[in-house]
């Protein structure tokens, strides 16, 4: 049990006793060993107090009676929204992809920072600072360690092959052979991924270094940080290899878009922003994104997605603050605020995926 669970009952004023903590630690354990991205999304909603659909509110409800008979399954609320964060510190060390998902969503979804208000902040902090460890963890400066030596585990298995019985020697040598392959295999896969570390980051140093937009086939120079905000996003992300992103992925976007005209270094709506982009590459990125389901999580991706519905700033207007509640359509942003905010969405949606 986390050891600040009780803290957290007594937080959001919720009656609570060990036998009750320690079965619904119990129940929240059990739904973490589930957790996939189809889940995740609902319970990033439940967490914030957002609209979650009654079938996910009686599908989690039920998940946990089944562990915790004396969960209630009706008037509950506050304590689904307590326990949908607990799914996720739960989660911490045996379900890597739910916990990325969970951790990423959140901090896409905290935009701009005064939007959502986490029933147990502790929680939301604790999601933050995982991307920024976790992504550090998964480019580390020594990968020496990431190979194992298996000469001795080998050599074992070759004297049980070379001492067993004649009966046994088919069932040693398939031993040896197994764990000759495993480590192979494993030795193997460690250096995949390294190979794909390198890879980005070569990727991401040719795209700074270069100057050049690929995907609007000019230097950087020839357009403003406001076309280019958006795209700047897109094309980091497309570099990304690994996941939790790098957490020095605004100072890499901050450099592209220094790289532009800086224009007149004003704040601007979204909806403006959508308005300077390159129409070919709006148009393409609608049609990459139009069916994505999570759009109350992703402002930005909200934005974009509704601007193929209206050409008029008036009803965007209205379509966003039906898709984006409590946020103000007219609130501006920096380039780099921009930037930065969809290359999370980005990497929220590269980890459902």
């Amino acid at each position: 049990m986390h050891p600040h669970f009780h803290n957290w009952y007594i937080s959001v004023s919720l009656q609570t006793s060990a036998e009750l903590l320690e079965n619904r630690w119990k129940a929240v354990e059990a739904y973490a060993a589930t957790l996939d991205s189809q889940k995740t999304s609902h319970l990033i909603r439940l967490f914030l107090g957002q609209d979650v659909s009654p079938e996910f509110v009686r599908e989690f409800s039920e998940a946990l009676v089944k562990i915790d008979t004396s969960f209630p399954v009706t008037n509950n609320k506050e304590e689904l929204s307590l326990l949908a964060g607990a799914v996720f510190m739960a989660a911490h060390g045996k379900n890597l992809r739910g916990v990325l998902s969970f951790a990423l969503g959140l901090k896409a979804a905290a935009f701009p920072a005064n939007r959502v208000k986490p029933t147990v902040p502790e929680i939301f902090e604790t999601a933050v600072a995982y991307v920024i460890s976790a992504a550090e963890t998964a480019r580390p400066d020594d990968f020496g360690i990431l190979f194992v030596d298996f000469e001795k585990s080998i050599a074992t298995k070759l004297v049980e092959f070379s001492q067993s019985p004649e009966a046994d020697k088919e069932k040693a040598a398939q031993g040896a052979a197994k764990a000759l392959v495993g480590g192979i295999k494993k030795n193997y896969d460690n250096l995949a991924w390294r190979t794909r570390k390198l890879a980005e980051e070569s990727q991401i140093l040719w795209w700074l270094f270069g100057e050049q937009s690929l995907t609007l086939k000019v230097h950087r120079s020839e357009v403003s940080q406001y076309q280019y905000a958006l795209i700047s996003a897109e094309e980091l992300r497309s570099r990304t290899g690994v996941l939790p992103p790098p957490s020095s992925a605004r100072a890499f976007l901050s450099r592209a878009l220094k790289q532009c005209d800086q224009g007149d270094g004003k704040k601007m709506s979204l909806w403006s922003f959508l308005q300077l982009c390159e129409k070919g590459w709006l148009s393409e990125t609608i049609e990459k994104w139009k069916s994505t389901p999570h759009l109350d999580l992703l402002p930005i991706t909200a934005g974009i997605i509704r601007s193929k519905e209206t050409d008029k700033q008036v009803t965007w207007n209205e379509l966003w603050a039906k898709t984006i509640p409590g946020v103000s359509s007219k609130t501006l942003l920096t380039p780099i605020d921009v930037a930065e905010q969809w290359y999370s969405e980005l990497m929220f949606l590269s980890a459902l995926q």
